[in-house]
């Protein structure tokens, strides 16, 4: 068989793969070694598999993200957060997305201190969930967007819009 049949077969069996039930992840790196072993022979594709798993393992942006998400995690459980969010919300929450601004302008902070954004929507956002619900900030979202309606306004903010397709 040609590449090109070997890559149109991979993709459908990528996409029956996921349609089974298996993880993204293992679908690809499954139908990516069969393809590979395919178009070369097997001693490549597991050669290639081993190599870039370990390039992908001892690259530092990629190794420090589970730290941080425990990082995150102890904040968490220690109680900083909650502190944290409890003074931000006695200084900004009477202000209209306050404690919003505030998560935002953590996200900020955290990644100019850490340098990666992918490790710093891991952790704050497995802490800021949790702390905006306790602050009943779904339930200020969805008032303003019902008073929002009722004027007549029908324009969304990127945050209601992200919601609404469950991002």
């Amino acid at each position: 068989m040609s590449p090109l049949e070997i890559g149109i077969l991979g993709g459908i069996a990528l996409f029956f793969f996921i349609a089974l039930g298996l993880p993204i992840g293992v679908s690809m790196g499954a139908v990516a070694v069969v393809g590979l072993a395919a178009v070369t022979n097997v001693e490549a594709a597991f050669s290639r598999l081993a190599h870039t798993s370990f390039s992908m393992t001892a690259n530092y942006l990629t190794a420090v993200i589970p730290l941080f998400v425990f990082m995150g995690e102890l904040a968490y459980v220690s109680g900083l957060t909650r502190e944290a969010y409890s003074a931000t919300y006695k200084w900004l929450g009477r202000l209209p997305g306050g404690l919003a601004m505030a998560t935002i302008g953590g996200c900020a902070g955290f990644a100019a201190v850490c340098g990666s954004s992918e490790a710093t929507a891991l952790t704050i956002g497995s802490f800021a969930l949790p702390e905006m619900r306790k602050h009943k900030y779904e339930k200020m979202r969805k008032k303003m967007r019902h008073e929002r309606r009722k004027r007549g306004d029908e324009q969304h903010g990127e945050f209601d819009l992200a919601l609404q397709r469950g991002g």
